[in-house]
């Protein structure tokens, strides 16, 4: 029963859906993840009161969590072959975290099917680590979780952007250079570069010459080229999502205004009918009236649906909207942000901030600030119009040990870019030089 309290804290809410449907009998009318959450956990613990093997009818829904974990698992490997890693854990750890889009929940349910043996004390391990606020991958003190993370970059994000690099090699440089002798002549290329994409092509041409990038002495270089590129990539998409929101809220408004201009016409066809049954001397022209205003209304009725037309258009462009807000929850984490600028409002929504005016928190006391203890706080250092008021911010933020970082700007689009950057943990910062 301990494994299943343990199990449904490592779920979260959009976790509940697909776990529901593995489950024979769960009522399929539940929406709420609160309800999902309640008699999932229900279900499991109702399974420990029957063996795994057992098939008998039961009259409430129920499954042992060690058939959802076999269910879970047999259905990834199926569809992930490369996920059935045996006889080597360390193996199995290093591939699973090559994979950043798996559950927790999914993670559990491919040891149990692969290390079946020596589940109950990978279990023990694994628990005793989340009581110190470890993940499932952290748990294993042989597992090589440092080099992880670059082996990730290299192995696996790397070859997967590898055709985008190429056409963007292809794309910005006028003169492609054939090869490089060393990385002597790669910083003589470097310096020679005036912009980042430049750089950014020049960088990917050395590493994909000879597969260079599978070298670990190049690290740095790889991961140089994937926070740019996705740097890159997201200051597009948010572009997109906010132009797409922008014509979202047009198209609503017109919507909205020939709704109104419809209810108007029914009310004038309305008095008009009115008028025909009060004055039966002139029925013969109210009528015509009234047939001339059912046209009016047709158009109208088909101008609003074409409209209509237009907004579910758009519904591909609002997915991107929801996978960029997906995407920042998954950069922002359990962290909590802080977002300081005059005009506030937008990025703080965007990427789910608290947020605050700088002239409002220029007077802010200790009281206010031990609020944003343990948070992160993002200044816009443009709104700042005088710089000993940014100097005693600088001061107040140190002095109550408030870790910061800062954007510059007054264009929204600059801004948010700079924020992903930083929640990317990219390694440029200023114009002129590349920090690789």
């Amino acid at each position: 029963m301990e494994e299943v309290k343990w199990f449904m804290n490592i779920l979260g809410t959009r976790d509940y859906a697909p776990i529901s449907r593995l489950i024979s009998g769960f009522p399929q009318d539940m929406r709420s993840p609160g309800d999902l959450k309640k008699q999932i956990e229900a279900a499991l613990l109702r399974g420990f009161t029957k063996s795994p093997s057992s098939r008998r009818r039961v009259k409430n829904p129920q499954l042992h969590i060690r058939e959802l974990y076999q269910k879970v698992g047999t259905d990834l490997i199926e569809k992930t072959p490369r996920l059935e890693v045996r006889g080597d854990l360390n193996g199995l750890i290093l591939t699973l975290a090559g994979y950043p889009k798996l559950k927790p929940y999914q993670h559990i349910s491919l040891i149990y099917i692969l290390y079946k043996d020596d589940f109950d004390n990978l279990l023990q391990s694994i628990t005793d680590g989340a009581k110190e606020g470890k993940g499932i991958l952290d748990c294993f003190p042989s597992s090589p979780y440092d080099r992880v993370h670059s082996l990730l970059r290299v192995e696996y994000y790397f070859e997967s952007i590898i055709p985008d690099l190429e056409e963007h090699c292809q794309r910005t440089l006028s003169e492609v250079p054939v090869s490089f002798e060393d990385i002597e002549q790669l910083f003589t290329r470097l310096q020679a570069a005036e912009l980042h994409d430049d750089r950014l092509a020049i960088v990917a041409l050395y590493l994909l010459e000879n597969d260079r990038y599978k070298d670990d002495a190049n690290a740095k270089l790889i991961n140089y080229v994937i926070s740019r590129y996705y740097s890159n990539l997201h200051a597009e998409n948010s572009i997109r999502v906010i132009n797409s929101m922008h014509e979202v809220e047009k198209l609503k408004e017109n919507v909205n205004q020939l709704e109104t201009r419809l209810e108007e016409a029914n009310k004038e066809v309305s008095r008009l009918n009115e008028q025909q049954r009060a004055h039966l001397e002139v029925a013969t022209s109210t009528i015509g009236i009234s047939k001339d205003f059912e046209k009016q209304i047709q158009t109208l009725i088909n101008e609003k649906n074409e409209l209509m037309g237009l907004l579910q258009g758009s519904q591909q462009q609002l997915n991107l909207f929801r996978d960029f807000s997906n995407y920042i929850d998954v950069l922002r984490g359990s962290a909590r942000f802080l977002y300081i600028c005059e005009r506030p409002q937008f990025i703080a929504s965007l990427f789910g901030f608290d947020s605050a005016y700088t002239s409002d928190v220029i007077n802010w006391g200790k009281t206010k600030w031990t609020k944003y203890r343990g948070a992160i706080v993002c200044i816009n250092r443009s709104s700042f119009s005088r710089s000993k008021d940014w100097v005693s911010l600088e001061k107040t933020l140190e002095k109550n040990t408030i870790p910061y970082f800062t954007v510059s700007g007054y264009d929204e689009i600059g801004c948010v870019q700079q924020v992903i950057t930083y929640m990317m943990g990219a390694d440029i910062h200023d114009d002129e030089h590349v920090l690789l």
